[in-house]
């Protein structure tokens, strides 16, 4: 079992998510370069992140903490469905990234729990989460978690005008 806190993210902590998420970023690239990203997607990230932290009502963002460094950070956010839906208001979970040295301890799913709570204390009546087909650790950890398949998303992507 891991020894890391799992706390809600500070602003101090946006370098250490940064450098956490380019780290995933570039897992995914080495895998599928449609994961490709912007120039500046470091500061476009950072932005986004430090808006997210400063709406603590609609978006989650915690980090995993050992021996006062972040091993981890997971970010989720609630989203309204259309009306058509019985659930309407789900939680999606759109990064968990732990540090190499860190996982298999425990840490991805302690950060899951804790963003348990905080999605059923704001009444949400579901959990959302994509994933890349082929990261077959990532559909591991899910599936442990208790989630299903439920839907696939599919791309097409147009060539760009010579």
């Amino acid at each position: 079992m891991s020894e890391a806190v799992i706390r809600k993210a500070r602003t101090e902590d946006i370098p250490a998510i940064a450098s956490l998420w380019f780290e995933m970023m570039n897992y995914h690239l080495a895998r599928d370069r449609r994961f490709a990203i912007a120039h500046d997607a470091s500061t476009i990230f950072t932005a986004w992140l430090r808006g997210l932290l400063e709406d603590p009502e609609i978006a989650y963002v915690a980090v995993a903490e050992e021996k006062g460094s972040v091993v981890g950070y997971i970010l989720g956010q609630i989203e309204e469905l259309p009306p058509v839906y019985h659930t309407r208001r789900i939680g999606v979970i759109r990064d968990v990234c732990v540090v190499q040295g860190a996982r298999h301890g425990g840490v991805g799913t302690e950060m899951y729990k804790h963003s348990v709570a905080w999605f059923k204390n704001r009444h949400v009546g579901a959990i959302w989460v994509r994933l890349p087909v082929e990261n077959k650790a990532a559909h591991l950890f899910w599936e442990n978690q208790g989630f299903k398949p439920f839907t696939t998303v599919m791309r097409m992507e147009f060539e760009k005008d010579a």
